[in-house]
């Protein structure tokens, strides 16, 4: 009886540690948390949230897959709250003060494969491109799997707009073929080899420049047909270094850079659609840009 007291008693107290936190993970919970607001998490994880501005907050969730008991009371400026999750779930939270610039997703799964990199920022957005960078994960073995997602896309069941792969040791991506003046998420996950994937770090948020396709001659150049249908010449001053095509949505639907030092280039346009486009050109570190129609 004696020992069976006792393996009920240690039975009783993994019951209780397994139910303790595993790691803590503390989020500065503001009105500028942007994408720190959203995490992915191993059950038995804490995350504290604290309110380190002025101006009241709370941490509240509507989603029906949010945890029992899951919110807070109204949090002053230094004040916590803290919630362990114990079961594998995701689900959307908000402040419900400020519900358009405060909230973010919790996602629980029941083991990490390995840690997720760290750090995650963009740098370098143009109209149609954009560069990210991260901090090592100290589990890669495969590298790194990323994809940049329509705003408020969910990266595990909707289409992303570009996706790539890195090698181990990289911790950097580019993106390009982005539409201007949108707002894009990007997310990352470390490659574990065997035993899978981190699952998704992010998002992060960013958004393209305008892109002001405006006509601007460059000196010199010369370009025909136009209208044209199979191919377009073009003809400049100095070496041409790049041919960009735009459609009338800003969108890049076309590049070629030479292969050798050139100033005349033919440009295959059949496989475009029939159409109005823009023909950026950048020759001796000039650019000029010029509307054709395809037919």
């Amino acid at each position: 009886m004696k020992k069976q007291l006792q393996l009920l008693g240690l039975s009783i107290f993994l019951g209780c540690f397994s139910l303790t936190a595993q790691t803590t993970h503390n989020i500065d919970w503001n009105m500028q948390v942007g994408a720190a607001a959203t995490l992915t998490i191993e059950v038995g994880d804490e995350i504290i949230w604290t309110n380190t501005e002025a101006t009241s907050h709370n941490v509240v969730s509507s989603d029906p897959n949010a945890p029992a008991g899951f919110g807070s009371q109204t949090m002053a400026n230094s004040d916590t709250y803290s919630f362990t999750f114990n079961n594998a779930t995701q689900f959307s939270y908000v402040c419900s003060f400020h519900p358009s610039t405060m909230g973010g997703q919790i996602t629980v799964v029941e083991n990490l494969a390995c840690a997720a990199p760290t750090d995650i920022g963009v740098t370098g957005e143009t109209a149609t491109t954009a560069d990210f960078f991260w901090v090592a994960s100290a589990d890669e073995v495969n590298g790194y799997a990323w994809v940049v997602m329509n705003d408020g896309d969910d990266p595990n069941t909707d289409t992303p707009v570009d996706s790539g792969v890195e090698a181990t040791g990289v911790t950097t991506a580019s993106s390009s073929g982005l539409t201007a003046d949108t707002d894009y998420d990007f997310y990352i996950e470390t490659q574990c080899g065997n035993d899978g994937n981190s699952g998704y770090e992010g998002p992060t948020n960013f958004k393209t420049e305008t892109l002001g396709l405006t006509q601007k001659e460059l000196e010199g150049f010369k370009f025909y047909p136009n209208p044209a249908s199979e191919t377009v010449n073009l003809n400049a001053l100095e070496d041409i270094e790049s041919v960009t095509v735009y459609n009338m949505m800003s969108q890049e639907v076309m590049n070629q850079t030479p292969a050798s030092n050139t100033n005349a280039l033919e440009l295959n346009i059949s496989n475009l659609e029939n159409g109005t486009y823009f023909l950026e050109v950048k020759s001796g570190n000039k650019v000029g840009v010029y509307k054709f129609i395809k037919r």
